[in-house]
């Protein structure tokens, strides 16, 4: 990288917008030269609007939208079909077949601290 490329880019390296390989080269070279140090110094003591075209590989990931609560509206029928449901009080088979496995587990538990 040369003085020309660097006096580019120290713009968008001030503001957090270069990119990482733009802020390797940058960093290699300010290593190097004093006169893009210099001109690093003056940037950083006088305030600079940066323009940066290109998305920066250092900027914050954008935050997801929240996610809508539904509304009075929607949550009505809703609770009107769950009230339905529940009153009829029917089992199904698949809450019998619930019952039985955990009545069959809690015996399996209670022969095993009665045996002891």
């Amino acid at each position: 990288m040369d003085c020309r490329e660097a006096k580019e880019i120290i713009p968008a390296y001030l503001a957090n917008a270069a990119t990482a390989a733009e802020v390797g080269q940058i960093e290699s070279h300010l290593a190097v030269c004093q006169d893009c140090r210099a001109h690093l110094g003056k940037m950083i003591d006088e305030p600079v609007d940066v323009v940066v075209a290109k998305p920066s590989a250092r900027a914050a990931s954008p935050q997801p939208a929240p996610v809508p609560m539904p509304t009075p509206e929607v949550k009505a029928p809703v609770k009107e079909k769950m009230k339905a449901k529940n009153s009829d009080n029917q089992l199904t088979p698949l809450d019998y077949g619930a019952l039985i496995v955990g009545i069959l587990v809690l015996g399996f538990l209670l022969s095993l601290f009665i045996k002891k």
